[in-house]
């Protein structure tokens, strides 16, 4: 049976890698995201990590931003098997910052297909590096 969790060590939290991302990473638009990734040879245990962002300048309120956040992170959750499958295959680790630009939650299914959508988009792009 697969995995559907989101661990945490699959969430990325540091500072220093974050900023190494924005500084060395590729980037993708893919309405509404925008995702910022950056691609290692090597794997160890954590290869694949993610962040979710809804900027505060989109949403201004909190209650809407951890709204659109939870379900991004539930539609990234189970979608992710493609993508870990991928990795491990090619020896890869992938720090990946999803960033939600939408102004406005939706519905769960429409959002969980347009995260389909830009998953399948970065698997693409990943295979071409």
């Amino acid at each position: 049976m697969s995995d559907y969790t989101f661990a945490k060590d699959e969430r990325l939290s540091s500072r220093k890698l974050i900023d190494a991302l924005f500084m060395d990473g590729d980037s993708l638009m893919a309405h509404p995201f925008r995702l910022v990734w950056k691609i290692e040879e090597g794997v160890d245990e954590n290869y694949l990590q993610v962040a979710i962002s809804v900027p505060k300048n989109r949403v201004p309120k909190a209650a809407h931003r951890n709204r659109i956040r939870r379900l991004v992170k539930e539609g990234f959750r189970k979608q992710k098997e493609g993508l870990k499958k991928q990795l491990k295959k090619e020896q890869k680790k992938l720090t990946l910052m999803i960033i939600c630009l939408d102004k406005q939650a939706g519905d769960y299914q429409g959002l969980e297909n347009k995260i389909s959508v830009t998953l399948e988009r970065l698997q693409k792009e990943i295979c071409v590096n």
